[in-house]
């Protein structure tokens, strides 16, 4: 699969909808339930980027072939918040994707979009990865 992927493949749709005990969970896991705004009643930002990371991992084959992988940097921009139940829908878009000496370095990008098509967050996340 590695050696097919190019610059503007797209992956998705990614259908999310985390309940409260699952986004709960999430912010217990991270530590994050102690920031100032605690995240109550909504899903965590970055926990809506790991799902959608996750699915790409699958989708790739990278635990299946064993390639050794980092992720290397992330950002993300989040619009509004997401309350836990809601519907969100993810699209990813390959940004760059290129051979450092045998090193893989993708670059994903990512809409995440209610329900009416709002977009609620976009993140950029930079993996490398190692066959």
């Amino acid at each position: 699969m590695l050696k097919n992927l190019k610059a503007g493949q797209q992956f998705g749709p990614y259908r999310i909808a985390f309940g409260d005990s699952v986004s709960d969970a999430y912010k217990d896991a991270t530590g994050d339930e102690d920031e100032p705004n605690g995240f109550q009643g909504t899903v965590h930002p970055l926990q809506l980027d790991a799902y959608v990371l996750s699915q790409l991992i699958a989708e790739l084959g990278i635990v299946e072939d064993r390639i050794e992988t980092v992720h290397a940097g992330q950002q993300m921009t989040v619009h509004r918040p997401v309350s836990a139940g809601t519907e969100i829908t993810a699209t990813a878009l390959l940004k760059s994707f290129s051979n450092r000496r045998g090193t893989l370095w993708a670059i994903f990008e990512t809409e995440f979009a209610d329900a009416d098509g709002d977009t609620v967050a976009e993140s950029s996340s930079t993996i490398i990865l190692m066959p």
